[in-house]
């Protein structure tokens, strides 16, 4: 059977998801043992040596706008990754899964302000409905805002943003594994200098085996291969629909969370599941996304 490129590009974004759903409770678990920017610069160091043994042969082709955008999508993730993970010591891994997903609202927003694609009233219908998908899904509370939550909220902000730039991006640069390369070398230095700033620049490595097994995972699965498939595909596609498909992140968080005993399927969780789901492919049911 064959599948449309734009097919394929949704399929590998819902394998993203549930990936970076199992890093949920895999992070949470490794916190209690490993440094939060540790654990960020070391993951991502991981991923970038790795995928700098196979760009070797496409290194010589680098020109400065594919760099630039490296830089640029770098520096998102690192903001990105640093408050995700660090608000994790602060709140659960539900809570943190919702904010997290209230970047799918910011996605239609910062595409339009960026020029990248224009507001349909579908996207803006599904992402509303997704948000309260997820809200029922967490069963996350409003109330008792915290530091937590802060710093979460700017996470989904700077995710939102590297979505939308990622897709004006990836049309640019036809050198996908360069504009993946880069993007991981520049998320480093950001956690480096503040784990550095943090241990005078100290960096005796002290990792538990719990924290050693997390950062292999997150480092090969969950940031190399998707931010490769990411840099291939996304143009194939829209921001706002991979930011739909990326907010069933939460709903495999929860359904690994369950199969290792750290929380119970309830009816809510359900509902909220199915109204997620059913927002990611709306824009696909109404046939307005070609």
């Amino acid at each position: 059977m064959n599948i449309s490129s734009a097919q394929k590009a949704n399929l590998l974004f819902l394998l993203i998801s549930l990936i970076w759903g199992a890093t949920f409770p895999i992070i949470k678990g490794a916190m209690a043992t490993t440094d939060p920017y540790l654990f960020v610069w070391v993951r991502f160091s991981l991923a970038a040596l790795t995928l700098l043994f196979f760009s070797l042969h496409d290194l010589p082709k680098t020109r400065w706008p594919v760099v630039k955008s490296g830089i640029i999508l770098g520096a998102m993730n690192a903001v990105a990754y640093v408050l995700q993970t660090v608000s994790l010591q602060y709140i659960s891994p539900a809570r943190c899964a919702f904010i997290t997903g209230a970047s799918v609202v910011l996605v239609p927003l910062f595409a339009h302000w960026w020029r990248v694609e224009k507001i349909r009233l579908i996207d803006i219908v599904a992402a509303m409905v997704c948000s309260c998908g997820l809200y029922i899904l967490t069963g996350a509370s409003l109330h008792h805002v915290g530091r937590g939550d802060v710093l979460v909220l700017l996470c989904a902000i700077a995710l939102a943003l590297s979505i939308v730039y990622l897709q004006k991006a990836s049309r640019m640069h036809k050198q996908y594994k360069l504009l993946a390369f880069y993007q991981i070398a520049f998320t480093v230095p950001l956690p480096w200098l503040i784990y550095g700033v943090g241990h005078r620049f100290n960096f005796a490595l002290s990792l538990s085996l719990m924290g050693a097994a997390a950062i292999v995972f997150c480092g090969i699965l969950a940031t190399l291969f998707p931010m490769l498939w990411q840099s291939q595909y996304q143009k194939y596609t829209t921001s706002t629909q991979v930011a739909l498909i990326y907010s069933l992140e939460p709903v495999f968080a929860g359904i690994f969370s369950w199969a290792l005993g750290y929380e119970m399927v309830t009816r809510g969780f359900l509902l909220g599941a199915l109204l997620v789901l059913f927002s990611s492919i709306l824009p696909l049911l109404t046939g307005l996304k070609k």
